[in-house]
């Protein structure tokens, strides 16, 4: 089904979200589909750094999401 995000950054999304969580499993999991959608692999093993800069720039707003989603309020 067609989507505002390509497949691969959905799941690098994810990974972003749950690398803080220290579930191995799902990590890989996830690395493993990021990478099966076309994925770069530089984005798993540099990080950010390397990533999209829109991917960059959500950052926050997926750790909060993943982390503590009551902070977000609306304008």
């Amino acid at each position: 089904m067609p989507t505002v995000l390509p497949p691969n950054y959905r799941f690098y999304l994810a990974i972003m979200a749950v690398s803080c969580y220290n579930c191995e499993y799902l990590l890989r999991v996830l690395e493993e589909q990021f990478v099966f959608n076309g994925g770069d692999v530089a984005w798993l093993s540099k990080g950010l750094q390397v990533a999209d800069p829109k991917l960059r720039e959500i950052a926050s707003l997926n750790e909060l999401l993943a982390h503590k989603p009551w902070v977000i309020t609306a304008y």
